[in-house]
């Protein structure tokens, strides 16, 4: 996609905060975290939130990390 407004500086600064936010979403969930013996379903339901955030987070600093997200294809054509 071809982005007329956004500049490579606007991009990392929109990456920083979504980074951010997974961050923090992450940790409120490690707070709230429910007993696996006393509450088994709402582990199960917490537990596959966690790890749909943890899965996020790593894509998207793999992105960052390699520059697919800042590259544009239709520059060349």
């Amino acid at each position: 996609m071809n982005y007329e407004y956004l500049n490579s500086e606007m991009k990392n600064e929109i990456l920083d905060n979504q980074l951010r936010d997974l961050e923090a979403s992450h940790f409120s969930l490690l707070i709230a975290q429910p007993s696996q013996l006393s509450d088994p379903q709402g582990y199960q339901q917490w537990y596959q939130q966690k790890m749909l955030v943890e899965s996020t987070l790593m894509r998207v600093r793999q992105l960052r990390d390699s520059g697919e997200l800042f590259v544009n294809n239709y520059e060349e054509e």
